[in-house]
């Protein structure tokens, strides 16, 4: 137990570290998001969502009209799609500290929820996950899973910006990398097959004996005179 709590938090440590580097520090997630020409702009375009939008949520353009529309109606959405811009908001009407400390402590327990997790899969997996080498592959692929079926998936349906959908899937594969460092190191280990064979591999049989000491048996009765 005190192994696979080791592990947790080392891992934690690792994936809330690699957070900050990522965010904080590297410029490549800075630089797939954009401001305003400039702060008068800023201040005109806030100005038109103040007015238009009073509810905090995700609102895309144009709108696609209901599913009893007209064909011209269709048409002209068709057309307005085609002409562009198109696009989604997501926007909180209400305003908020930049980072209040609420943000910080959800953020951390989702790291150490999600650690948790792959650390349960990992142990689950038993002796089919028994070296270093094939922990790491394992966790990474857990990454490129998470990577492909959330940031790419929205790239491709919703169309997220690719530079900045791409950025965070790596994101989430170099932060797979990373914890899965200390949790192939530290989390206990099953033995492997080869391992097991040095043990006691009985094998029982249907008459509830098992292999091992039937063999000794017969063994035991070709050496006996008269057997």
């Amino acid at each position: 137990m005190k192994r696979i709590i080791l592990a947790i938090v080392a891992a934690t440590f690792v994936s809330i570290g690699w957070g900050m580097l990522s965010w904080m520090v590297l410029p490549w997630h800075t630089a797939t998001m954009r401001t305003m020409a400039t702060p008068q702009a800023e201040v005109a375009v806030k100005s038109v969502l103040q007015q238009q939008i009073q509810k905090p949520g995700v609102y895309y353009f144009p709108a696609m009209p209901d599913a009893d529309a007209t064909e011209a109606e269709w048409s002209a959405y068709q057309r307005a799609h085609l002409a562009g811009p198109t696009g989604m908001i997501y926007i909180d009407t209400e305003g908020s500290e930049v980072m209040p400390s609420s943000m910080l402590v959800k953020g951390n327990l989702t790291d150490l929820a999600c650690v948790i997790l792959v650390a349960l899969l990992v142990l689950a997996a038993g002796e089919r996950l028994a070296s270093v080498g094939s922990r790491m592959l394992f966790i990474i692929g857990l990454g490129l899973l998470v990577a492909l079926g959330g940031d790419v998936r929205m790239m491709i349906w919703m169309r997220i910006p690719a530079d900045f959908a791409l950025t965070n899937a790596a994101d989430q594969v170099v932060r797979a990398l990373l914890i899965s460092i200390p949790l192939a190191l530290l989390l206990p280990r099953g033995k492997s097959t080869a391992e097991a064979g040095d043990g006691d591999s009985r094998v029982p049989t249907p008459d509830g004996k098992n292999a091992v000491a039937r063999a000794d048996a017969d063994a035991s009765d070709a050496a006996t005179p008269g057997a």
